[in-house]
């Protein structure tokens, strides 16, 4: 995680030609004073903030430190700004003295950024559409890598704030994947007996005490980040807080557990642009693996679902027409997805399958074209295997149960799996052939395996959390149980987060978006996402259409992260569509 920025503060001492001179770390803000009409380009200024200089360079852009890299039309601007102060139109200030003293005086004004939690592309368009909304009353105040600066003492807080209102910003923010902002993955914990924790939450609770709105973004339990803060709030009499939050992940995997029973599924920001960029990733892999006839496994993210790898696979049409719609369907994109797709299948952590289950569906793809084996045999043989990295075999699960009971009935202790481990000695410890010789041939991950069974960490799934599931799928392929010659492995992995955002993804920005900036107007807290039901596909729904719900607070259960998955959806259709599902499963009750 990275440490905590340190910014010197400048102050602002009326020379504003010197400040503006030079590049600075500490942002200077122009607010209009109230009650003073102000125009700027010949408009009528509306909200608070005028314009804004300098800031964090990751959120404003570094070409924005320096008044001297700039027109001499801007930069003459901004001198005249000093004229404008001393006539009392307006007011040259920091985001440290607007946090401390309010919107001249007026804290309930001030609105605070948080996002937490990974990446995604459309972080930005959601903040910037309610940074847009609010800029009118307030000044929005963007906390430099969410809650890990909201956690800390309060003068430190003050230092890691940047005025948003900036049409610049703003603009940047929406055109920008990913957060200017940062991230950060710090939970919130109100009801820990940790005194570190303890202390965090105290700390966030005193940094927004007095303001009028909190907003962002987290994953599944980062959201419960805003959740838990204003059940805080209002325990603790801070009614004025209205706190709104879009779910983000690229997993798609939160379910909101309703007071009524019902759940709503979050179509989640990012997710579009993960699947879309996913998919051109992995098609490029397999082009240059196919034409030398060997296979591929790639690594995607989805540790207790599997939607990614669903949108990365995929080969219908009704999800191509969707993409040629929103013009991202190139003619490189659909040539790749004819003559790989078909020969392409998913492995996903909601259906484990055993080993020769799998590797007899890569024989058949590899030497006969197609899953249906209806292709005869080719001369172009290939095969692409998209790996979830929470996918297990059926056979190592069965094993860490095995291991785990003999643990907790005392017969297998730590010394003996590490006396026996780091002789790579398995043939007392492993039954399963097919495991027992993976790891005698890869001993690293013999040793993550073993790290679980002696300490585990469980999935949603109630499977081991290792690391290893998509190499121990390549270590499969590359085994004598597969035909396949010899096989690529690439990690499909970080550039997915921050792609340029695709359309139905900036739609789904902008969509929460204004029904977020709409509630907090009206003073209601709670979560802003498209929702959907059990039984339809996240990857055909069109925000635009569908539109943005809001769910106050209050009419929440709960969240999960182990309800929105394939499992929803029909064994039958997600076969057709490339994920590897044994026989017997069939549609869940």
């Amino acid at each position: 995680m990275a440490a905590t920025r340190r910014v010197e503060r400048i102050g602002f001492d009326g020379d504003l030609p010197r400040i503006i001179a030079h590049p600075v770390d500490e942002q200077i803000v122009v607010l209009r004073n109230p009650d003073v009409p102000f125009r700027r380009d010949g408009k009528h200024v509306e909200g608070p903030v005028v314009m804004t200089r300098g800031g964090i360079g990751y959120v404003v852009g570094s070409n924005r430190l320096d008044a001297r890299d700039e027109s001499p039309e801007r930069a003459a601007e901004l001198v005249r700004m000093k004229d404008s102060m001393d006539r009392g139109e307006i007011t040259i200030t920091t985001p440290y003295d607007i946090y401390t003293g309010g919107l001249f005086g007026d804290k309930s004004k001030l609105a605070i950024v948080f996002t937490s939690g990974g990446e995604g592309s459309s972080i930005g368009v959601n903040n910037a559409e309610v940074t847009r909304e609010l800029s009118s009353t307030h000044v929005v105040l963007g906390a430099w890598q969410g809650f890990q600066a909201g956690v800390k003492t309060t003068e430190e807080f003050a230092r890691q704030l940047t005025v948003l209102n900036d049409p610049a910003t703003t603009e940047r923010m929406s055109r920008t994947g990913g957060s200017t902002l940062g991230m950060s993955r710090t939970k919130v914990r109100f009801d820990s007996e940790n005194p570190e924790d303890i202390e965090a939450a105290e700390n966030l609770f005193t940094n927004v005490r007095y303001v009028g709105v909190v907003f962002g973004n987290g994953g599944g339990d980062h959201t419960q980040n805003f959740m838990n803060l204003y059940l805080k709030a209002q325990a603790e009499g801070a009614s004025q807080i209205v706190i709104g939050v879009t779910p983000k992940s690229m997993d798609n995997d939160l379910a909101i557990n309703l007071n009524d029973g019902t759940i709503a599924n979050s179509l989640m920001l990012g997710f579009p642009t993960t699947a879309y960029v996913m998919r051109r990733h992995f098609l490029d892999e397999m082009q240059s693996a196919a034409g030398a006839g060997r296979g591929t496994v790639g690594f995607f993210f989805g540790r207790g679902a599997g939607w990614t790898v669903l949108g990365a696979i995929r080969n219908d049409m009704e999800y191509r027409e969707n993409m040629r719609e929103d013009g991202i369907l190139t003619a490189d994109m659909e040539n790749k997805m004819d003559s790989l797709g078909p020969r392409t299948i998913g492995l996903v952590p909601e259906y484990p399958v055993s080993i020769p289950y799998f590797a007899a569906s890569i024989n058949k793809i590899y030497n006969e074209g197609s899953i249906d084996g209806q292709g005869g045999e080719v001369r172009d043989k290939f095969v692409g295997v998209a790996v979830s990295e929470g996918f297990m075999f059926t056979e190592l699960i069965s094993e860490f149960e095995r291991l785990t009971r003999e643990r907790e009935e005392g017969r297998l202790t730590e010394e003996i799996v590490i006396e026996k481990v780091s002789r790579n000695d398995l043939e007392d410890l492993i039954e399963d052939e097919n495991v027992k010789r993976i790891m005698g041939e890869n001993p690293e991950m013999a040793k993550k395996f073993f790290e679980q069974v002696m300490k585990p960490k469980l999935d949603v799934w109630e499977h081991p959390k290792v690391d290893f599931g998509p190499q121990f799928v390549h270590a499969v392929m590359n085994s004598s149980l597969t035909d396949v010659p010899k096989n690529n492995y690439a990690e499909i992995k970080y550039e997915a987060r921050t792609g340029e955002t695709v359309p139905a993804d900036r739609a789904l920005g902008e969509v929460t978006g204004r029904v977020e900036a709409e509630t907090i107007r009206a003073g209601r807290s709670g979560v802003t996402t498209v929702t959907y039901e059990a039984g339809e596909d996240p990857l055909l729904i069109d925000p635009r259409k569908r539109g943005a719900s809001f769910i106050p607070f209050e009419d929440i259960a709960g969240m999960s992260e182990d309800q929105n998955n394939l499992r929803t959806l029909d064994p039958n259709y997600l076969r057709k569509l490339g994920i590897l599902i044994e026989p017997h499963f069939e549609m869940p009750a």
